[in-house]
């Protein structure tokens, strides 16, 4: 085996569970050991690479043997030593110039492959301080779209068509939300708020072997506004323009027992995935089914690059949301008709969200809010009767004249929404 001096993708890669990290002796005495186990994709990335412990200008070529969102696998002509660190120099197709990362050689072995051939596994040391990391979560994100293309018939993304259904995944937005301190602690153990219940709002499943795996709900704009219009109003309000519809989307949530939590969740491959399954259907949903023009989300600055790549823009600065507990929220916009009409649909985000549609047999089969799912789910939260603004109250009654005039007090001992 000859490695070749110039970046190239003549090699092809498969990402392969503990093929990067496999040879560690003791990978249970690691830093990274909970990093080990990765889903597979194939890619393809030509490296280069310099010796931090032998600084020079010059760069030495090595050839990719597996590559996962933590490390990758290299195959060297010149031998080195576990615990140097390196510095990489990767190439990504249709990018000008290189995206240039650290890593550290956690295990190095004389190749089977070659004579005077080393093989060795890279830890990645920071993802977060790549240059231009923009590009490579571009790429990433490409092959995600691939990938969640692939797998659709692994993963299930429907809208919820029962209030079983509906419960079920408030159900998992209020155990992740309170895992990771988004919300407060409440007897109903369900996460919602008032705006879930108006008649145009929608919740989507994803589910796998019937299991479920992750749900958000679309909630369309309505006389009594949207969520994220209390925390952005004159961001929101100059969005409402004659002819278009705006909606939010809102309260995604991934199964923690399934999708393990990552150390950098825009480059993980099944969270990623399940994340556009449901983003796929719930899109095709606004489009066709709901009329939606202009979808708006809150979401952590630190995702701010992956939702750029799926052609949402930031439309305000961020702010701490007392809804999510004063987590950061930062506003992002996209304007679906100039999204379809620029976005390419040969590959990535185009390709995987706007050339094929979901059909409407599917889209349609949804459940519709009626006056005793409305008033089971206030019951079961008394505070939101007391917390909801009286116009709120008033467009509730009006959608669901059977709902009892007299509001239920909220309980003495202090349960929270």
């Amino acid at each position: 085996m000859k490695i070749k001096s110039s970046l190239n993708w003549e090699l092809g890669i498969g990402i392969l569970e503990d093929n990067v990290f496999g040879q560690c002796p003791k990978p249970q005495e690691l830093p990274f050991a909970d990093r080990r186990r990765e889903p597979r994709i194939s890619m393809s990335l030509p490296i280069r690479y310099r010796s931090q412990a032998r600084p020079g200008p010059n760069w030495l070529a090595a050839q990719s043997i597996d590559i996962s969102r933590n490390g990758v696998r290299l195959a060297l002509e010149q031998p080195i030593k576990v615990g140097n660190r390196i510095e990489l120099d990767v190439k990504l197709p249709e990018t000008d110039g290189t995206i240039r990362m650290e890593g550290i050689i956690v295990w190095a072995n004389p190749s089977s492959n070659g004579k005077d051939i080393t093989e060795c596994g890279v830890a990645f040391q920071n993802l977060r301080k790549l240059t231009q990391k923009e590009k490579i979560i571009y790429f990433m994100a490409d092959k995600i779209c691939s990938l969640a293309h692939r797998h659709a018939t692994d993963l299930v993304a429907t809208p919820a068509n029962s209030l079983d259904e509906i419960k079920e995944a408030y159900e998992l937005v209020y155990r992740e939300y309170l895992a990771r301190g988004y919300c407060e602690a409440n007897p109903s153990k369900m996460h919602y708020n008032a705006h879930c219940m108006f008649p145009d709002s929608r919740v989507f499943t994803l589910r796998r072997d019937g299991r479920l795996l992750g749900t958000l709900s679309l909630i369309p704009d309505s006389p009594c506004g949207i969520p994220l219009e209390h925390l952005f109003p004159q961001e929101v309000a100059r969005l409402r323009r004659p002819g278009r519809r705006i909606a939010e989307v809102s309260l995604l949530a991934l199964n923690g027992e399934y999708f393990k939590k990552k150390t950098f969740s825009l480059t993980d491959f099944q969270k990623l995935t399940g994340s556009f399954r449901l983003f796929k259907v719930m899109f095709d949903y606004a489009r066709f089914e709901a009329r939606v023009t202009d979808i708006v989300i809150g979401m952590h600055p630190k995702h701010e690059e992956l939702y750029r790549y799926l052609s949402f823009e930031t439309i305000g600065p961020t702010k701490s949301y007392s809804n999510a507990c004063g987590k950061p929220a930062l506003p992002m916009w996209m304007d679906i008709p100039r999204n379809i009409s620029t976005v390419s649909l040969k590959h990535g985000a185009g390709y995987y969200f706007l050339k094929d549609v979901i059909t409407q047999d599917i889209l349609a089969r949804q459940f519709r809010w009626n006056t005793e799912a409305v008033r089971d789910l206030l019951l079961r939260r008394p505070p939101l009767w007391n917390m909801m603004p009286i116009a709120g109250w008033q467009y509730l009654k009006h959608c669901y004249p059977g709902l009892h005039s007299t509001k239920p007090q909220t309980p003495t001992h202090g349960s929270k929404t």
